[in-house]
């Protein structure tokens, strides 16, 4: 019963996300520049898919929005990522709600666990996501 990817990763089944990169190898930022999508899942129930864009900000950083059907929280939020040889973390926000993202990127593939911190009756849902370049 949550809208979330989450984001994705933060948030079930694979996508890609970005030129290849290789978790082992690292995968930087720049390798989430564009457009993606994928899906999520709530661990007690609910999903759904994301579509998601990202900028780059810095050589570790990449700021977005992303869209999600599904749930009943959130239709859309800014994300801010971080990415450190191949780990992904972040937040997801939409005015006073807020997810946390955590994941890999593998061979252009983003995948994760997130976590509602605050969204009226989502608060504290969790769950997984995956996203994939396009």
């Amino acid at each position: 019963m949550m809208k979330f990817v989450g984001l994705a990763a933060i948030l079930a089944s694979g996508t890609a996300l970005g030129a290849c990169s290789d978790h082992a190898g690292g995968g930087g930022a720049a390798a989430m520049v564009g457009n993606f999508s994928g899906t999520w899942a709530g661990t007690t129930g609910g999903g759904g898919t994301l579509v998601a864009t990202f900028a780059l900000e810095d050589s570790e950083d990449v700021m977005g929005t992303v869209s999600f059907s599904g749930s009943p929280c959130f239709d859309s939020a800014a994300l801010e990522l971080q990415v450190d040889d191949g780990d992904v973390s972040g937040t997801a926000t939409e005015a006073n709600a807020s997810i946390e993202l955590d994941g890999t990127l593998n061979v252009g593939v983003v995948s994760g666990t997130f976590q509602v911190e605050s969204a009226g009756l989502c608060s504290g849902a969790t769950g997984s996501f995956t996203m994939a370049h396009e």
